[in-house]
C-alpha cells in the first residue's frame, strides 16, 4: 500500500517488456490504483491471506502458483516469506530488504539478498549477511518540474504513510517550536494516511497549529506528481528510512529537500550536497533548519539535485540492475 508496492509496480512494468513476469499478492491488502499501473502482459494472482492469519490455504495457493509458473527467479519484497516458499524447483530465491529494521531471521532462506542503499547493506552486514545494493528508482519522467512561483507563506510538504517510524510527529513538534518563537510564515501539508492520523491530528489541536498544519489525507500518485512542484520545501523527518522514494521524487520536481540524517536519505542527497539535513528525532534541530531555510540562509542547488536523481535513481536503471543480478545468479 506504500512506497514499496508502488515501486514494485514500476519495476514489473519495466521487466515485463522483455521477460515473462507474474506478481503474487500474498495478503489481501491491495491498492487498485497501484494494480492498475501494472503492465497487462504481467499476470497478477491473489492469495488473499488475512494478515496474522494461521490459515494454511493462502500459502498452499502461493506454492501451487509457483509450481504452475516454474519461474527462474522468485523475488520477495516482504519479510517472513522465505520459510513459506516450499516449492521452488530450480528457481533462485531472492529478497529485497527495504529498511534498516528487523532481526533478519528470515534471511537464511534466500540465495541472494538485495539492499536498497548502502545504509541498509551496512545494517544487513551487522546481522551477519551479505547483500548487493540495488537502488530504488522513480518515474521522474512523470513528475512536473517546479516553476518560479512566489508564495507569501512558505509552503512545506511531507508525503508518505502516517507512521511513528516516518517521524511526522517530529515535524509537528518543530512547527510548534517555530510558532512559539514567533516564526509564522510557513504552512505544512501532510499528504498520506495511516495509523498515526488521529495522533497527529490531536497534536495539531493541542499545539493550536490549525493555521500552520494540514493533514491532507491520501492522494493518488498522479496528484502528488502534479503538485509536488508547487511547494517550496520538502521535509523527510523519518526516524528510520532505508532509502527515501518521496525524497528523490521531490528532488526530481525541483523542490529543495530537508531530511533526517538516516543513512539511506543521506545517500539520496549525497551527504548534504543536494539537500539539507537534521539530527534524526530532534525537533529542535529540525525547527532550526527550517528557520534557516525561511530566512534564506540555506541555499540548495535544486538543478544539480534534479540531475543527480535523474542519473542515479531512475526506475529503468533499478529494473535493469535486478535483471543483471538475476542473470548472474542463474549462472552460479
Amino acid at each position: 500500500m506504500g512506497g514499496t508496492e508502488s515501486l514494485l509496480a514500476d519495476i514489473v512494468c519495466e521487466q515485463s517488456k522483455n521477460n515473462r513476469v507474474c506478481v503474487i499478492v500474498v495478503n489481501d491488502i491491495v491498492d487498485p490504483n497501484i494494480l492498475d499501473r501494472i503492465n497487462k502482459k504481467c499476470k497478477v494472482y491473489f492469495c488473499k491471506r488475512k494478515p496474522g492469519s494461521r490459515n494454511p490455504f493462502p500459502i498452499i495457493k502461493l506454492n501451487l502458483l509457483l509450481w504452475f509458473w516454474g519461474p527462474d527467479i522468485i523475488h520477495a519484497h516482504m519479510d517472513n516469506l522465505g520459510k513459506c516458499l516450499k516449492i521452488r524447483r530450480n528457481a533462485k530465491v531472492v529478497k529485497t530488504i527495504h529498511c534498516a529494521m528487523g532481526n533478519g531471521h528470515d534471511h537464511i532462506y534466500y540465495d541472494q539478498l538485495f539492499a536498497i542503499s548502502n545504509g541498509v547493506k551496512k545494517y544487513v552486514s551487522s546481522q551477519g549477511f551479505d547483500s548487493v545494493v540495488v537502488y530504488n528508482g522513480i518515474r521522474s519522467d512523470l513528475i512536473s518540474y517546479k516553476k518560479n512561483v512566489k508564495h507569501d507563506v512558505v509552503q512545506i510538504v511531507n508525503v508518505g504513510r502516517l507512521q511513528q517510524v516516518k517521524g511526522q510527529q517530529v515535524l509537528v513538534q518543530a512547527a510548534y517550536l517555530l510558532k512559539k518563537k514567533g516564526v509564522g510564515n510557513f504552512h505544512i501539508d501532510f499528504i498520506g494516511d495511516g495509523e498515526e492520523f488521529q495522533n497527529l491530528n490531536n497534536m495539531v489541536k493541542t499545539y493550536n497549529l490549525q493555521d500552520e498544519v494540514s493533514l491532507v489525507g491520501r492522494k493518488s500518485r498522479e496528484y502528488v506528481y502534479a503538485n509536488l512542484c508547487k511547494y517550496d520545501l520538502y521535509v523527510q523527518p523519518s526516524i528510520s528510512e532505508g532509502f527515501g522514494l518521496t525524497l528523490s521524487e521531490a528532488m526530481a520536481a525541483g523542490v529543495p529537500v530537508l531530511t533526517s540524517d538516516q543513512d539511506g536519505p543521506m545517500e539520496v542527497i549525497d551527504s548534504g550536497k543536494y539537500g539539507s539535513f537534521f539530527q534524526t528525532g530532534n525537533s529542535e534541530d529540525l525547527a532550526n533548519k527550517i528557520e534557516l531555510f525561511l530566512n534564506k540562509t540555506v541555499q540548495i542547488d535544486t538543478v544539480a539535485a534534479y540531475v543527480f536523481v535523474k542519473k542515479n535513481f531512475d526506475v529503468k536503471m533499478t529494473a535493469r540492475n535486478y535483471l543483471r543480478e538475476y542473470e548472474r545468479l542463474l549462472k552460479v
